[in-house]
């Protein structure tokens, strides 16, 4: 999958897409969101990539974001997202486009990204009761 397409599954699964841009740099297709810079980020280039955005970020003033995309293991995804949590470096928000953990494992990983409960949350999630941790239908 290239930048392109994976921006475009992106597009796929928001209402917001007319909000969005697309710039190149370095040879690089990126997502300019409203609030983030954002790259498409195979689970595998998970570092490089994250090395990557950060200061590309910085310099456009948003926040960096990956959309990890690939088919990670679970265990892959929790390490992702456990490292993007508890790094010293600037938060990195990822976004997880095709991943071979089930819908609401990732969409559960993306809404704690987006400010809950990290530690009950992560609790909650390892031991499989990710629906009693967020109320899906009543978020928007």
């Amino acid at each position: 999958m290239t930048d392109i397409e994976a921006i475009q599954e992106f597009y796929a699964h928001i209402s917001w897409a007319d909000q969005c841009r697309t710039v190149t740099e370095r040879g690089r297709t990126l997502l300019v969101t409203p609030c983030a810079l954002a790259v498409p980020s195979h689970w595998q280039n998970y570092e490089q990539n994250k090395a990557f955005v950060l200061p590309l970020a910085k310099a456009y003033s948003l926040d960096p974001q990956l959309l990890v995309w690939g088919a990670p293991s679970k265990a892959e995804v929790e390490k992702i997202w456990w490292d993007s949590i508890t790094s010293y470096q600037p938060r990195i928000y990822a976004k997880f486009l095709d991943v071979e953990a089930s819908l609401v494992e990732s969409d559960l990983i993306l809404k704690v990204l987006e400010g809950l409960d990290v530690h009950k949350t992560f609790e909650n999630f390892l031991a499989g009761n990710s629906q009693v941790v967020f109320d899906w239908e009543n978020h928007d």
